[in-house]
């Protein structure tokens, strides 16, 4: 199984918000779960322009530390 990073380094749209975490210090341990909430290059244009502080605090609200699911973020009925 690839981890979180591998597949990341593998979609070539998403390839400017990836380098800009790898900025932040953030380092992800292949052996760990994360979330990354990933906008596409197109919508990286916006926050490459920005303060370089500015926009790693950006980036980081995009990571979490843990596995979060899909049923872990919208209101669902059993």
């Amino acid at each position: 199984m690839k981890s979180i990073i591998e597949k990341v380094e593998e979609l070539p749209d998403f390839s400017v918000f990836f380098n800009l975490l790898k900025k932040t210090g953030i380092e992800l341990d292949e052996n760990k779960s994360y979330t990354l909430f990933l906008p596409n290059n197109k919508a990286c244009e916006c926050i490459e322009e920005g303060l370089p502080e500015e926009v790693l605090d950006i980036v980081k609200y995009h990571f979490l530390e843990e596995e979060v699911r899909a049923l872990d973020l919208v209101p669902y009925k059993l």
